[in-house]
């Protein structure tokens, strides 16, 4: 391949390299504020089950304790919602970052290849001009 469209190769991958770091860095972001809001959820339940205990043991109105228990519910269904969206962002996070390890491993392939014709050219180079400087030598003798 010509040093110009492995350069344009190697400069696109770099662009998705970056793009995909990007990516990940959101994504861990996005996990971390999940994990924040799972703790707060559940912190909120608990606080919900010692106010259900306290109700339950002073004998309240059998609505409030139908509404409370709804709400431990409701809040027992999005906190699983939480964690499906975090496990899903894992499952995301691994994928994305398989891709950025085989984008490396490419972009290495074409640093190499660079490499190799780079040399190439160097050596044609030295060639052409050992063959003019023996051409003048052989003109002169």
């Amino acid at each position: 391949m010509k040093s110009k469209t492995l350069q344009k190769l190697k400069i696109v991958a770099k662009a998705e390299e970056k793009e995909l770091e990007n990516k990940l860095r959101r994504i861990t972001a996005s996990i971390n504020d999940l994990s924040e809001s799972i703790n707060m959820w559940k912190g909120h339940l608990v606080r919900v089950d010692d106010e259900l205990r306290r109700i339950l043991a002073t004998g309240a109105p059998g609505g409030q304790v139908q509404l409370l228990f709804r709400h431990k519910d409701s809040l027992k269904v999005s906190i699983s919602r939480l964690e499906e969206n975090i496990s899903q962002l894992n499952k995301d996070f691994d994928n994305l970052a398989r891709e950025l390890s085989e984008k490396k491993n490419r972009t290495k392939y074409i640093d190499g290849e660079l490499e190799k014709n780079i040399k190439a050219e160097l050596r044609r180079k030295q060639d052409r001009e050992e063959r003019d400087i023996t051409e003048l030598w052989h003109k002169a003798g």
